[in-house]
């Protein structure tokens, strides 16, 4: 029980999606096995460390952004995500969506609303989704804590036809009482397990 309510905790880290501009230490690598990396580093002003992973997919870049672009499916491969839906697609480029997220007991669970834009970088031939929290614009629900602050960045790149690599960056704040020093000591363990999942989920071929 200890393991599984802690992990519980980590997975508010991985329902996101960025690059921060403050103060931060250096890179720490925290677990690299199956071709997925990951790193933290402390952030000045925030408790909760930043989280990088560096991720090989078997997988087109174009299927990645399909994957990513469907926000409904974010509960099938992130954990403690039990629901996800679009409210607004501002363009082809922004689109924001409502996000729930279950947390053990007593604590309650979390909400939040994010803005999601991807743009194409053509120096370096990447794709980026970048995503920041915008709560703060929609009415609070009883029930959820509304989380106020995240800030993450999704880069994709093509390696061949079918496969890519994946970096991404999160810094986040999940409102509410929730232990960072806890957060931060199992910190590998969802973003690991959720790249294993969108890797599943890839292999389907339902965004091909």
């Amino acid at each position: 029980m200890f393991f599984l309510n802690h992990r519980v905790f980590i997975l508010l880290l991985f329902c996101f999606w960025l690059e921060p501009n403050f103060a931060q230490s250096d890179w720490k690598e925290v677990r690299n096995e199956q071709q997925i990396k990951v790193y933290t580093r402390t952030v000045k002003g925030y408790d909760i460390k930043e989280l990088k992973i560096i991720a090989h997919f078997d997988a087109s870049a174009q299927s990645f952004v399909a994957l990513l672009l469907d926000v409904a499916s974010q509960p099938k491969y992130l954990f403690s995500c039990k629901h996800t839906e679009l409210v607004q697609v501002k363009n082809k480029q922004e689109q924001i969506y409502y996000q729930q997220v279950n947390m053990p007991w007593p604590l309650k669970d979390r909400d939040g609303y994010f803005l999601q834009n991807t743009y194409s970088n053509q120096a370096n031939k990447t794709i980026v989704f970048e995503t920041k929290a915008v709560g703060h614009l929609y009415p609070l629900k009883n029930e959820y804590v509304r989380i106020p602050v995240l800030k993450a960045m999704w880069t994709i790149q093509a390696t061949s036809a079918k496969s890519m690599i994946g970096e991404y960056q999160v810094v986040i704040d999940p409102g509410g009482e929730v232990p960072a020093w806890l957060i931060n000591l199992f910190i590998d363990k969802a973003p690991f397990e959720t790249v294993l999942n969108m890797r599943k989920l890839l292999a389907t071929g339902k965004y091909n």
